[in-house]
């Protein structure tokens, strides 16, 4: 169930969400309204408000490699979890909880790594998320592969919009000169919040992002700075926001403490995983190699004691650049 919501009526911000609602209503690949299907009518599934599908495996449009990444929002997690108590609170104080889905479909198995936090969460994370996760994760495209109603719709909608009102803002405010082309905006903003996680891909990542598709950042940008309040003018070598990019020491700093702060949360979410996400360490380890092309191999005792294993892990791997 996919029901279009009502368009906004604010100028730039309705050409904003026109785009973003056109990215969201971007047909399926096959299997997958069958997987979403499997994970609504679940445990919980009652309170489900929406489901995006985003990531890498959306980029590629091949559901069958790899595993799919999928958002789920729910109206509350005490009402989603049931007597799961400790998943709930695992969500409430560092959302989003991880888990696996594998779902028989017609087109064969597909496995997904499934997100899950409230509706309300979501809204506040996309317009200042602390650590920048999912405002950074969502200006980059997705798909409504659920919603219960209009009312779901718009919210992810406007969600969405917002996140890359956020991601522009950043992107302004940490540019290095008064001009900058909208590629470099958007590469350095991607290099700037991938470099705030604990992540097996390398410096090039941002460039690849942003490569994927230049003209749909590039149609993001004006409206989004609009809608953010910020006025600009166009020159010939780029675009000159009205907002001055701060001095190179405030920059620093400030990447500085974001990098800290992000890493830190990444390190958190990742011990949470050892209780929440069934298979997690089978998860981490297929998602290392894969962007890294190195393969991690666990012994029996770290397989049992993730939580004290973990750290020493991310260590080694960090060590041998592996982890960045």
């Amino acid at each position: 169930m996919r029901p279009r919501p009502a368009a906004s009526a604010l100028p730039a911000r309705r050409q904003l969400e026109a785009i973003i609602e056109n990215e969201l209503w971007r047909p399926l690949p096959r299997g997958l309204e069958e997987a979403v299907a499997e994970l609504a009518a679940g445990d919980g599934g009652s309170s489900i408000a929406a489901v995006l599908f985003y990531g890498s495996t959306l980029r590629a449009g091949n559901t069958a490699d790899g595993m799919v990444d999928l958002y789920c929002l729910v109206d509350d997690l005490r009402t989603f979890y049931g007597h799961r108590r400790f998943l709930a609170w695992g969500a409430v104080l560092l959302p989003p909880n991880v888990s696996h889905l594998v779902a028989s479909t017609r087109q064969g198995e597909l496995r997904a790594k499934v997100a899950v936090m409230s509706m309300a969460q979501f809204r506040r994370a996309t317009r200042y998320g602390v650590g920048m996760s999912i405002w950074a994760r969502f200006c980059q495209p997705a798909a409504l592969c659920y919603a219960r109603n209009a009312d779901a719709a718009t919210a992810v909608r406007e969600a969405v919009a917002d996140a890359t009102v956020t991601a522009v803002r950043w992107a302004v405010r940490s540019r290095s000169e008064a001009v900058a082309t909208p590629d470099r905006l958007w590469t350095d903003l991607f290099r700037l919040t991938y470099g705030a996680e604990l992540r097996a891909e390398g410096p090039s990542r941002a460039a690849t992002i942003y490569g994927h598709d230049p003209a749909r950042y590039e149609r993001l940008l004006e409206p989004a700075l609009l809608a953010g309040g910020i006025s600009y003018e166009r020159t010939g070598e780029g675009i000159r926001p009205s907002i001055l990019p701060l001095s190179a020491v405030r920059r620093r700093l400030r990447r500085t403490v974001w990098t800290v702060l992000g890493k830190t949360i990444s390190i958190l979410r990742l011990c949470k995983a050892a209780f929440t996400f069934e298979d997690g360490v089978d998860y981490l380890c297929w998602k290392i190699e894969r962007h890294s092309g190195t393969r991690v191999v666990l012994t029996d005792w770290q397989r049992r004691h993730p939580l004290l294993a973990g750290p020493f892990v991310a260590w080694r791997l960090w060590r041998r650049g592996i982890l960045k």
